[in-house]
């Protein structure tokens, strides 16, 4: 509840001093002035303000104390005010100024309010100095601009690392998809192939490089590149000293980074490399497991600055080419032993046969001449032919062994010779167990013959691995004494790289004593003893392997692993760029 006025209030008698007490106490400066802008009234706040004691502000214009260049608009706006009088600041939406009378200025705050008098409408104006605010405001926007400036510093740095950041992700990916590319390569020129185009797309530039060390020369060899011109990669070289870039990495510790190629001081620019329009590269050294391999590059045909993370990714490439090459180098060098191996198992196996062949050549010649001595007796005592006959079938008998003998002699001794082609093994095996079809179904054999879909050729010798599935096919046919009986031909995929040929019969099998691969060891009452192991050296030859097992019921199942892309002794193509 509002209080309730008092009865008698006190009255007030309004003298001018009563007036100018009240101004007095009003904490902002205040003025009175007429409809012309004369000062009528002011306080000790104003005194204060501009300087001036009371009695040199009253009779004053309003206008002295505003901006010159503002004077002629305050009078056009002290019109509209009275025109409408009403309280309100004054000069909403601007800044406002008062001037003193020593010429400086000051932004001020002012509050209007009109007083109706009998000699017309009087105007109160409250003047506050608002340049603390003033000064307050400026520190806040000089705040917030620094505080803006952080923000947008701060912005462009978290750009510049997550861009940082992003870059080096997508390397470790490339980086990772490019080592699982060199472990699957099946030579060292994919490997050079797959690292320069990877190099070119990652680093974004349209030249790049693998330049080999020429064993005995001062030169390095362009083995592989993106950019070059054609007859350039793999017939290209550059010398190895100090005069080159290359030659240059080779002698330096680190890195290599050039910005601008038409200003090096430290080398030349090769001749190659400024024709292609090289600017901006950079290069380093491929290291083996003992000594440098050569030199990988990446070449800009516009200025441009290489960052660490561009460094580091060709420094890693680098590193994964070093491992490879070290890796087919390792596989050269096993499949070397791997074949000289078996060339002095063969010189053994050679040996074992020579000497069992003289040791059958010498019964059988034996035979042949005693036999031959009695044909030449018969014919003498004339003999009738009946007599001759059977002396005769010996020696025919014994000189078909020999032949066999020394056919299948022949045939080891040619077994590692590969006349290397693209095979289509199903189309093999089909001719090969055609062959035998008649036979099997003398004996009551089905031959059945599964193979997978989408088999790829297989680079080999295909008149050997015909000899080889010829004698697997017969062997398994003739295992099968009595029939009904059964061989199954299979083909599958191994893998990415190799094959598999499984031959299993429902035959006998294969003694455990017997060792089928030995030369000589035979289950048959008439075999020599070379069939098998003849099977086996020339798989061997191919880089495969042949084994047997018993089979699921019974019988023998043998299995013959094959690589697509032909044995790992062959000679591996060399790359054809630099």
């Amino acid at each position: 509840m509002e209080p309730e006025p008092a009865e008698n209030p006190t009255p007030i008698t309004w003298t001018p001093a009563l007036v100018r007490a009240l101004l007095d106490a009003a904490p902002d400066a205040t003025l009175v002035s007429d409809a012309d802008g004369t000062i009528l009234l002011v306080n000790r706040q104003l005194e204060r303000m501009f300087g001036l004691p009371r009695a040199e502000l009253i009779g004053r214009r309003v206008e002295q104390f505003v901006p010159v260049e503002r004077r002629s608009a305050h009078v056009e706006l002290r019109r509209r005010y009275l025109a409408d009088p009403s309280p309100r600041p004054m000069g909403q939406g601007s800044s406002l100024t008062a001037r003193r009378p020593d010429g400086s200025e000051f932004p001020v705050e002012i509050s209007l309010s009109p007083v109706e008098t009998s000699a017309g409408v009087l105007v109160a104006a409250a003047i506050r100095d608002a340049s603390d605010r003033a000064r307050t405001e400026r520190n806040l926007r000089a705040h917030g601009d620094r505080l803006e400036r952080d923000v947008a510093s701060r912005t462009a740095e978290l750009e510049a690392r997550t861009e940082e950041l992003a870059l080096r992700a997508r390397h470790h990916h490339a980086l990772a998809e490019l080592g699982k590319r060199i472990i699957a390569a099946r030579s060292l020129a994919d490997v050079f192939d797959d690292a320069v185009a990877v190099l070119a797309e990652e680093l974004e530039v349209e030249l790049t490089k693998i330049l080999e060390i020429v064993p005995g020369a001062d030169v390095l060899l362009l083995r592989a590149g993106v950019g070059w011109r054609d007859g350039i990669v793999g017939h290209a070289t550059v010398g190895a000293d100090r005069e080159s870039q290359a030659g240059y990495t080779l002698l330096s510790d680190g890195p290599v980074i050039v910005e601008d190629l038409r200003k090096e001081t430290r080398f030349r620019g090769p001749p190659a490399l400024l024709e292609h329009g090289a600017v901006s590269g950079m290069s380093v050294i491929i290291y083996g497991r003992h000594e440098p391999y050569g030199v990988l590059g990446a070449h800009s045909r516009r200025a441009r600055t290489f960052v660490v993370d561009d460094v580091a990714f060709l420094q890693s490439v680098a590193n994964l080419l070093g491992e490879a090459i070290e890796r087919h180098r390792a596989e050269d060098d096993l499949a070397e032993a791997r074949r000289l191996a078996r060339q002095k198992e063969r010189l053994a196996d050679i040996g074992v046969i020579v000497a069992n062949v003289v040791h059958d050549f010498g019964n059988t010649l034996a035979g042949l001449s005693l036999h031959a001595q009695i044909i030449a007796r018969y014919a003498r005592e004339g003999r009738p032919g009946e007599a001759i006959s059977e002396p005769a079938r010996i020696l025919l008998d014994q000189t078909t062994h020999l032949e066999r003998l020394v056919r299948e002699f022949r045939e080891f001794a040619r077994a590692e010779r590969l006349d290397l082609g693209p095979v289509d093994l199903r189309q093999l095996l089909e001719s090969v167990a055609g062959g035998w079809r008649r036979f099997a179904e003398e004996r009551k054999v089905a031959i059945d013959l599964a193979t997978a879909d989408d088999l790829p050729p297989v680079l080999a010798d295909e008149g050997k691995l015909r000899r080889v599935f010829d004698n697997l096919i017969k062997n398994a046919v003739e295992s099968v004494e009595g029939g009904p009986g059964a061989v199954r031909i299979g083909v599958d995929a191994r893998g990415s790289d190799r094959v598999r040929v499984s031959v299993e019969d429902s035959g006998a099998g294969v003694p455990p004593a017997v060792d089928v691969f030995k030369m000589f060891a035979t289950t048959k009452e008439h075999g020599s003893g070379l069939g098998l192991p003849i099977c086996k050296q020339i798989v061997d030859a191919h880089g495969g392997a042949i084994e047997h097992a018993p089979a699921r019921s019974r019988g023998t199942v043998f299995r013959i692993d094959l690589p697509i892309d032909g044995p790992y002794g062959a000679p591996r193509p060399t790359p054809d760029a630099g």
